[in-house]
């Protein structure tokens, strides 16, 4: 039976899977148990108990990339597609469950947050953010999550085309779905929410102390935002920041020129 929807998740490397990483992957996976429509995941890399309706695909790319890439070619090769719809999933960020059941009822060529929604650990701080790109978690049909389009990285798996999927989606989806049915999520309820932290390799290659990850997570937007999900969430994000690195901290954005902060309110409406 084709499943509604098909979660491609490439899995952080097991040297990089720090103990709060291990807890929002525990928090991931239990999102998407609470889904009620069809659907599969398919964890890609390494991975010591897989869950329990989950599947592991055994790959030999090692990048985030070259992960997708590879199970793309999987997939191109299936006589019936696995699934309507394919998406794309970090193992630190949280779905929206219900919102995906519901959107498992409608037909579209993808499905996207108008607004970017971030949450800082570190302070339990929201944040929602336009930007002129389509965010890593959206909901692709099949069709178009496997077609070939211009590679945008250096990635040896992907030199001169790559798929849509796999592909930079700061570059090229929002290009490739122009002229095309975009179905468009309403802020306050976002499809994912992306979960930063001091601790996280784009944060750290960003800030070299505490000042510079407060900088950081001032491109993110204002931090004024309503959790989207259930208290319960909340609760337990909390407690994984509080028993691995104490209590919550207070945001101080550092202030910035005029100019910068009509910016950042224009992208938060």
């Amino acid at each position: 039976m084709q499943a509604d929807y098909l979660f491609l998740i490439p899995l952080t490397p097991q040297n990089h899977l720090t103990p709060v990483r291990s807890e929002l992957r525990k928090l991931c996976f239990t999102q998407l148990k609470k889904m009620k429509t069809n659907r599969r995941v398919w964890l890609l890399g390494e991975i010591d108990t897989v869950p329990e309706g989950f599947e592991q695909i055994a790959l030999d790319a090692t990048t985030k990339e070259g992960k997708l890439v590879e199970t793309c070619q999987i997939l191109e090769d299936s006589f019936i597609p696995p699934a309507r719809y394919i998406v794309r999933l970090d193992d630190d960020d949280l779905i929206n469950p219900d919102l995906f059941d519901r959107l498992s009822k409608e037909e579209f060529d993808i499905a996207c947050d108008t607004h970017h929604a971030f949450y800082d650990l570190s302070s339990g701080s929201v944040s929602y953010q336009k930007r002129p790109w389509i965010a890593n978690t959206s909901i692709h049909n099949f069709k178009h999550a496997i077609t070939k389009v211009k590679a945008s990285s250096s990635d040896k798996n992907a030199i001169d085309k790559n798929y849509l999927v796999a592909s930079d989606h700061s570059q090229t989806w929002h290009k490739y779905y122009d002229s095309k049915e975009v179905r468009k999520l309403k802020k306050g309820e976002p499809l994912y929410l992306r979960v930063l932290s001091p601790n996280t390799r784009s944060a750290k290659q960003s800030a070299s102390s505490e000042l510079g990850y407060t900088e950081y997570l001032f491109q993110f937007g204002n931090w004024k935002g309503q959790f989207p999900f259930e208290k319960e969430l909340q609760q337990k994000l909390i407690k994984v920041w509080e028993e691995h690195c104490g209590s919550l901290k207070e945001l101080k954005i550092p202030k910035k020129s005029i100019l910068t902060r009509v910016a950042n309110l224009i992208k938060s409406k």
